[in-house]
C-alpha cells in the first residue's frame, strides 16, 4: 500500500549555494568562484573512476580560487571541495 502526502521539503545543499566553477571546460587552470566565502579547506580533482588525480591544501576565503589543471588530459573530472561545513563535488571537462 501507498500513501500520499503534499508536503514536499527540498532542502538543498548548503555547501553547493555560493560555491561553482567560473568555466566549464576548462583549458589550463580552473576557477572556483567562492561567493559564499566558505573557508575552504581543500579541492580534491578525480577522473571518473574515483581516483584522486590532485589533491590541493587551500585554507582560504577568498571569492576567487585558481587551480592548475595544465597536466590534467583532456576528459572528465570530478572536484570535490572541501569546506569547514561538509563537501560538494562539481563536474569538471578538461579540454
Amino acid at each position: 500500500n501507498y500513501s500520499y502526502s503534499k508536503t514536499i521539503k527540498l532542502v538543498p545543499n548548503s555547501i553547493a549555494r555560493g560555491i561553482w566553477l567560473q568555466t566549464n571546460p576548462v583549458a589550463n587552470e580552473l576557477a572556483l568562484v567562492n561567493n559564499a566565502q566558505a573557508m575552504i579547506q581543500h579541492i580534491a580533482i578525480a577522473d571518473m573512476s574515483g581516483r584522486i588525480i590532485n589533491d590541493k591544501p587551500v585554507n582560504n576565503n577568498s571569492t576567487l580560487i585558481k587551480v592548475n589543471t595544465y597536466s590534467l588530459l583532456p576528459g572528465f573530472y570530478l572536484v570535490r571541495v572541501f569546506t569547514s561545513n561538509g563537501s560538494n563535488t562539481l563536474p569538471l571537462i578538461k579540454q
